[in-house]
C-alpha cells in the first residue's frame, strides 16, 4: 500500500508540474494522533509568472528542483545547500530570505 501511496503523491506532483501550476501542499497530523490525517491542497491558480514560464521553457528541470522552486515562489524557507544548488543553476536570485525565481533562468542560462 505504501508503494501505491508514494507513487500517487509523486504522480500528483508531476501532474501539477506538467500543468505548470504550483505543487500540492501537504499537512500531516503530529505523530501519535489517532486516526492519522493528511490534508492536501491542490492549487488551480498561478502564484508567480516566473515560476510558470520557467516550467514551460525548461524541460531539463528535475522534479526535486521544481519542488524547491515551488517553495521559493510560496516564500517558504530553504536549506542553505538547496539555495546553493538553485543558485548554481541560476534558477533563483535575491538574498535569503527574499529569494525569487529568476527571469534569466527561462533562457536556459544555468548550463
Amino acid at each position: 500500500m505504501m508503494d501505491s501511496v508514494g507513487s500517487g503523491i509523486r504522480r500528483m506532483f508531476q501532474t501539477q508540474r506538467d500543468r505548470f501550476f504550483p505543487l500540492p501542499d501537504y499537512v500531516t497530523d503530529a505523530p501519535g494522533h489517532s486516526p492519522p490525517r493528511v490534508e492536501v491542497t491542490i492549487h488551480g491558480r498561478l502564484f508567480n509568472i516566473n515560476y510558470t514560464l520557467l516550467l514551460m521553457t525548461r524541460e531539463d528541470l528535475q522534479l526535486s528542483e521544481v519542488f524547491l522552486l515551488d517553495r521559493v515562489q510560496k516564500k517558504k524557507a530553504l536549506e542553505p545547500e538547496d539555495v546553493d544548488r538553485l543558485r548554481a543553476r541560476k534558477l533563483i536570485e535575491g538574498r535569503v530570505p527574499n529569494l525569487y525565481v529568476s527571469v534569466k533562468a527561462r533562457s536556459g542560462g544555468g548550463h
